[in-house]
C-alpha cells in the first residue's frame, strides 16, 4: 500500500493512489466533510532533491491566479511533513492522448469541439500573461460529463516566474516543440500556438507531423517543418482545417496566429454539446472573446483568407 493511502492532507483523506511522473505522486482524495472529490499532487523527496522544488511552487502559484472552465482549478497548497502537496480538481475520464491513439482520426464535430476548449483555455492564460510550454494530447482530458480541461502547468512560465532552465536548454515534449526553441530561442505565446498545430493534427489523423527513429532526425524534421498534410494521413479532413495547422505550424514565429489578434479559418457548430451527451446547449458568449475563439455557426471549417 502506498504510504500517503488514508492519511490526511489539507482536509482530504487520501484514497487512490493515481500515478508518477517527473514531479512527483498523484492521488485521488476526499474531503473528510464536505466529500469534495480531489487530486492531491504530492513532490516527492527524491523529485525535491532533484531541484524540481521550485517548479512545483511555480506551478501552485500560476495555477492559483487561473479561473475558468476549461482549466482544472487549484483547491490549495498545503505541506505534510516537509512535503508540499498541490490539492487541485479531480479530473476524471480520458486524455485525449487515450482518446485518439489507439482508436485513430477524431470525428470532425468532436475535433472542432475539443479544439475549441482547448483554443480558449489557452488564450485565456495568454491574456493573463502565462504561457503553457507544454500542451499535448496527455495534458488534455477529457472528464466523463464532457468538459474539456487543460493540465499540468508544471512547466508553464508568467511574467513573474523566476528562470527555471538553464540558458539554451529545450524545455517540454519534443514532438510539440516548435522550431525556434531547437534552435535556442525562448517558448513564448507563439510556441503555444504550434503546439495547438500539432493538437489538432494529432485529432484528425491519430498522430503526431513529426516522428522519426532518431532523435537527431526528428529535431531535423521540425526545424525544416517537414511532415505529411494531414489530408494525406485522411482524406476527409477539409481543406480549411489543413489551412489552420499550416498557420499554426509557420516556421517563422511571427507568421502564426496571434490569440489576440487573429481569427483562424475556422467554425463552428452553433449549438455547443459536451462530449458523451446527447443534449446540446447554446454556447454562453465569452466577456472577452479573442479573435481566434470566434467560430461561424456551421458544421465545419470555413476559410475566410483574413488576417
Amino acid at each position: 500500500m502506498r504510504p500517503l493511502i488514508n492519511q490526511n492532507v489539507g482536509g482530504y483523506r487520501v484514497v487512490e493512489f493515481l500515478g508518477a511522473g517527473g514531479m512527483g505522486e498523484v492521488y485521488r482524495a476526499v474531503h473528510s466533510k464536505i466529500g469534495r472529490v480531489a487530486a492531491v499532487k504530492v513532490l516527492t523527496q527524491a523529485s525535491a532533491e532533484d531541484g524540481l522544488l521550485e517548479r512545483f511552487f511555480n506551478e501552485a502559484r500560476i495555477q492559483s491566479g487561473l479561473h475558468h472552465p476549461n482549466i482544472a482549478t487549484l483547491y490549495d497548497f498545503v505541506e505534510l511533513e516537509g512535503q508540499p502537496c498541490i490539492i487541485m480538481e479531480y479530473v476524471d475520464g480520458q486524455t485525449l492522448c487515450e482518446r485518439t491513439r489507439p482508436h485513430g482520426p477524431l470525428p470532425l464535430a468532436e475535433v472542432v469541439y475539443i479544439f475549441q476548449s482547448v483554443v480558449e483555455a489557452v488564450a485565456y492564460i495568454h491574456n493573463h500573461g502565462v504561457v503553457h510550454r507544454d500542451i499535448k494530447s496527455v495534458n488534455i482530458k477529457i472528464d466523463s460529463a464532457g468538459q474539456v480541461k487543460l493540465l499540468d502547468f508544471g512547466i508553464a512560465k508568467a511574467e513573474t516566474s523566476t528562470q527555471l532552465t538553464a540558458t539554451g536548454s529545450v524545455i517540454g515534449t519534443l514532438e510539440y516543440i516548435a522550431p525556434e526553441q531547437l534552435m535556442g530561442g525562448t517558448a513564448d505565446a507563439r510556441s503555444d500556438i504550434w503546439a495547438l498545430g500539432v493538437l489538432l493534427y494529432e485529432m484528425v489523423t491519430g498522430r503526431v507531423p513529426f516522428e522519426a527513429l532518431t532523435l537527431g532526425e526528428l529535431c531535423k524534421k521540425i526545424e525544416r517543418v517537414d511532415y505529411v498534410p494531414a489530408s494525406v494521413l485522411n482524406p476527409s479532413v477539409p481543406r480549411e482545417v489543413t489551412a489552420v495547422i499550416s498557420r499554426c505550424l509557420r516556421k517563422n514565429p511571427t507568421d502564426r496566429y496571434r490569440l489576440a489578434q487573429d481569427r483562424p479559418p475556422a467554425s463552428r457548430s452553433g449549438r455547443r454539446r459536451r462530449l458523451g451527451r446527447a443534449e446540446s446547449r447554446p454556447t454562453p458568449p465569452s466577456r472577452n472573446p479573442s479573435p481566434l475563439t470566434r467560430w461561424k455557426a456551421r458544421r465545419t471549417f470555413t476559410a475566410t483568407g483574413k488576417r
